[in-house]
């Protein structure tokens, strides 16, 4: 992906062929600069088909697109990142399993405290 795109320029590409159920640009962790590549995952397999029939080998801004599906190693996971934005401030440990564990075992948490307040930061 170039790497001037941002979540906004990968959804207005990669939308027009379905809805995107997630999308996870891959940042550097300590720049948070774009790597250039991420993910992005549509609520069909035909979504994802057209995609990438239509945009693998394409040029954008210079780079040459790669569109496919995910290695299967990277999709067999067995732990899963779970979308952890938007937490109410009295979300503790209990929260998290209670609203989160329909989905599946959580493996572990990290539920982050707002110094002042001592309460969830509305992250973790």
């Amino acid at each position: 992906l170039p790497l001037q795109w941002g979540e906004n320029e990968i959804t207005a590409v990669f939308g027009q062929f379905g809805v995107l159920t997630s999308l996870r640009l891959v940042r550097h962790s300590v720049t948070k600069h774009s790597l250039g590549y991420g993910f992005v995952r549509y609520g069909s397999v035909g979504e994802a088909q057209a995609a990438i029939s239509t945009l693998d080998g394409t040029s954008v801004l210079g780079h040459t697109l790669q569109v496919k599906f995910a290695d299967a190693d990277a999709g067999a996971r067995a732990v899963v990142p779970l979308p952890r934005h938007g937490m109410p401030g009295n979300a503790d440990r209990l929260w998290v399993f209670e609203n989160f564990s329909r989905y599946g075992a959580v493996a572990g948490l990290r539920i982050l405290i707002d110094e002042a307040s001592g309460l969830c930061n509305g992250t973790g």
